[in-house]
């Protein structure tokens, strides 16, 4: 039976493998330059709902633009036979040949749009893309080095390991959401 869901959200995140002291020239192809720092690892590119549950991740090369990872998105949505009415993305996913791509699958790009395009979004999407910030705070508590995911790829060169490391995670996360969401007098415990 198909999934449905009125919205899901997408974005990627970068997970480092070094700190910036330690890059060496080597490095060069791994390298990301954001805000006057470099960055080696990769970027992960998650898929989730409107209740924190992760329907997909995926692992990248950290140079690889937003933009063009979103047909893979659709054809995941595809293969999953879920149908989605709208899907969440930042600004990097909102061009012209993305937003022709999902409604040729009968979804909505909500994307705000880049300064150089003339149009807007209509008032009801601006008010459905504020649920954006759940991706991100899924992000930031599964990347925290103190929290209970501690998701880091400093060490760990081997890109099976890193995408095991990615999937455990996120199959971590979801267990903890489902228990949170269907059973919440276990909040606190831990369940074997």
């Amino acid at each position: 039976k198909n999934k449905q869901f009125h919205y899901v959200i997408t974005d990627t995140s970068v997970l480092t493998e070094k700190e910036n002291h330690c890059l060496k020239k080597k490095d060069k192809s791994r390298i990301q330059k954001r805000q006057k720092r470099l960055y080696c690892g990769k970027k992960i590119q998650a898929i989730t709902t409107k209740n924190n549950l992760i329907l997909g991740v995926s692992l990248e090369k950290i140079n690889t633009f937003d933009g063009k990872l979103f047909p893979d998105i659709i054809g995941f949505i595809l293969q999953e036979k879920i149908l989605v009415k709208n899907i969440l993305a930042d600004k990097a996913y909102g061009s012209e040949e993305n937003r022709e791509f999902s409604q040729e699958y009968n979804t909505f790009l909500c994307s705000p749009y880049r300064e150089n395009q003339i149009k807007d979004l209509p008032q009801n999407k601006k008010n459905l893309y504020k649920n954006r910030s759940k991706i991100e705070n899924i992000f930031k508590e599964i990347k925290n080095s103190k929290g209970k995911y501690r998701l880091s790829f400093k060490g760990v060169r081997n890109k099976k390991r890193q995408e095991g490391l990615v999937y455990l995670t996120a199959w971590l996360w979801n267990r903890n959401m489902f228990v949170a969401v269907i059973f919440p007098c276990y909040i606190g415990f831990t369940i074997y």
